[in-house]
């Protein structure tokens, strides 16, 4: 056990363990729309978090997410509704395991109208 702890010192000592990509946060306003697009590549997740002007949170709603990753290939995720805790947002898994640029489109299906976002995340 002490030479366990020992080595694990050693190796977060000396920068050997590899660093977890932070989450990161994007947002964006479209026709009265606002968009926050969570990314946690530790925990392989995206979150959207929408809402009206007013602040309420819009629950009633079809998203789809377009996702570009770094190497070129494309994939596209539905983004499911869910409350968890006091938000409620639309998500899925995604593997970011990956450094370099990822592209979202975003195309969300609301009360009869239809909004898209672009969102574009660097993960180091």
């Amino acid at each position: 056990m002490k030479t366990k702890t020992i080595l694990l010192l050693i190796v977060f000592s000396l920068g050997l363990w590899p660093v977890a990509a932070s989450a990161e946060t994007s947002i964006k306003s479209s026709d009265g729309v606002k968009a926050v697009l969570k990314t946690d590549p530790a925990k392989m997740m995206i979150d959207l978090f929408l809402s009206e002007p007013g602040g309420k949170e819009i629950t009633d709603a079809k998203v789809t997410a377009s996702v570009t990753f770094p190497d070129g290939r494309k994939v596209k995720k539905d983004l499911i509704g869910m409350k968890m805790g006091e938000a409620y947002s639309f998500m899925n898994s995604l593997d970011m395991s990956r450094p370099g640029r990822y592209s979202f489109d975003i195309a969300i299906k609301s009360s009869g109208k239809s909004i898209k976002f672009e969102f574009t995340q660097t993960i180091p």
